[in-house]
């Protein structure tokens, strides 16, 4: 959505993504900054599509060419895109655990893989 925008919200949102970039503790967050970085991309393609710049050569202010032409077509993409990014997330997070760079407070699956390795002796 903010790609339609540029300027000061693009440079704005950016910074932000960057900073969820560099929170590997919460998964959450992990999902969100992968699937943005991809859904941004498509943002901006879309935006560049001919019916977005019908609408805008027609005089559609910018809340209706986003919530009429950009969101329709982003958020199945963007959904799909978080669902799909869920299984790297987790091991990402199950691997930064076993190195024990994780929060101790959380049992996670690397902890607990780690526990075993040292039960058994590997």
């Amino acid at each position: 959505m903010t790609a339609c925008y540029g300027g000061i919200w693009d440079g704005l949102i950016n910074r932000i993504y960057e900073f969820f970039s560099l929170m590997p503790l919460l998964p959450f967050l992990i999902v969100l900054s992968a699937a943005f970085k991809t859904v941004y991309a498509r943002a901006r393609q879309i935006k560049q599509e001919g019916y977005t710049e019908t609408a805008t050569a027609l005089g559609a202010g910018r809340w209706r060419r986003v919530s009429r032409h950009v969101l329709p077509t982003l958020l199945p993409y963007a959904f799909a895109v978080m669902a799909l990014s869920v299984p790297s997330v987790i091991m990402y997070e199950a691997s930064v655990s076993l190195l024990g760079l994780g929060d101790a407070s959380v049992i996670t699956w690397g902890q607990m893989i780690a526990l075993m390795g040292l039960t058994f002796g590997l």
